[in-house]
């Protein structure tokens, strides 16, 4: 990171016959390039993405269940119609389920976007485990949930998930202090807030 902002965005480059970041700085005052106001948007649009079905239960993306009553119920309500009949559940008490696209980034494990067709936007749906998501990262909910299995702990219920984040957090700090210099770098990246 320093090389590239200290030495090559200021340095006159071959290519372009002058430094990077002027050639940027000119460019963006020459042609006034739209910027994203709201990172939220960003988000919904470069991360990752799937289809999944919707119901109401929410979405379910990688074990990951992402519902909220208000929010699930309106998108039902406008989206149901666009579900496939032959698709759809055949029991009694069974709800209607419709195909969405889904994207989230993988550094935040707290919510996922669901594309709504109708209002053409991304409509956030919060992870139901929010004691457990809240500023975690996929790559780090899927290692804490690894580390559980492995010590046969309980994991099923929000509580539950957050104690085994907060055991596994325990685990890293105590081991961490054993390790060589290369293991203690890999483990540090699962170290959160």
């Amino acid at each position: 990171w320093n090389a590239i902002v200290t030495l090559y965005h200021v340095e006159k480059h071959d290519g372009i016959d002058m430094a990077p970041a002027l050639k940027w700085s000119r460019g963006i005052t020459i042609h006034k390039r739209a910027t994203v106001d709201d990172v939220a948007v960003l988000d919904s649009i470069v991360g990752k993405s799937k289809m999944a079905q919707l119901s109401a239960e929410g979405v379910t993306i990688l074990g990951h269940r992402f519902h909220d009553p208000q929010t699930t119920t309106m998108l039902m309500n406008r989206l149901a119609r666009y579900g496939k009949e032959r698709r759809q559940r055949k029991g009694l008490t069974s709800t209607r389920t419709v195909q969405v696209r889904v994207t989230w980034d993988e550094g935040d494990v707290s919510r996922a976007y669901v594309w709504d067709p109708e209002k053409r936007k991304s409509i956030v749906l919060p992870n139901w485990d929010k004691a457990f998501s809240e500023g975690l990262t996929w790559f780090a909910a899927r290692k804490i949930k690894e580390w559980a299995e492995d010590r046969n702990q309980a994991f099923h219920s929000d509580e539950e998930k957050a104690a085994a984040r907060v055991a596994f957090r325990a685990f890293l700090y105590d081991t961490m202090p054993n390790l060589k210099a290369v293991d203690r770098q890999r483990r540090a990246r699962l170290v959160e807030p």
